[in-house]
């Protein structure tokens, strides 16, 4: 998993205590991935990763199964959501690399030039733990967010499926 220490998620919150005083809090949020049980994955690893955050923030979430990036009229509308989102999360099994249109999106949201901090989080199967695949993979994910997130803290992280 690609995590940003407690501190950098919480610098979110420091720039906006006056606004979060009077109204709460509404953060974008992308989650992408492979098919149902990387779905239900991601689902439970946001929840967990954002239940760590200060102030209870409100979340707009837009999910993007892999093959909808595909669909070339589902794609155009993709582009417009990565701007905005200050967490992406990527779940998938980690036995092939990511689909193109995938590290398409991905580069153009670590790409996009912000003081906001954001995160990058990538939950791969247990099963690829050892594979060439998801190690290519966090490996190319690790150097664009090194390259382009303000601060980052990098933990590769695996898990079979959701509950597990």
């Amino acid at each position: 998993m690609f995590w940003s220490d407690n501190e950098f998620m919480s610098a979110i919150f420091d720039d906006r205590d006056s606004a979060r005083n009077e109204v709460q809090l509404t953060l974008d949020a992308v989650l992408i991935y492979e098919d149902l049980r990387t779905g239900l994955r991601a689902k439970e690893v946001f929840e967990c990763a954002v239940s760590r955050l200060p102030g209870a923030p409100h979340f707009n979430l837009v999910i993007w199964r892999f093959d909808g990036l595909s669909d070339a009229s589902l794609r155009e509308m993709a582009p417009s959501e990565a701007p905005a989102a200050v967490i992406v999360l990527v779940s998938g099994h980690g036995r092939r690399d990511l689909p193109k249109v995938v590290t398409l999106w991905l580069k153009q949201w670590l790409k996009r030039k912000s003081e906001e901090p954001r995160a990058l989080i990538v939950s791969l199967a247990d099963t690829s733990r050892d594979s060439a695949s998801a190690t290519q993979m966090i490996s190319r994910l690790q150097t664009g967010a090194r390259a382009n997130l303000t601060s980052s803290r990098v933990e590769p992280g695996f898990r079979e499926k959701a509950g597990g």
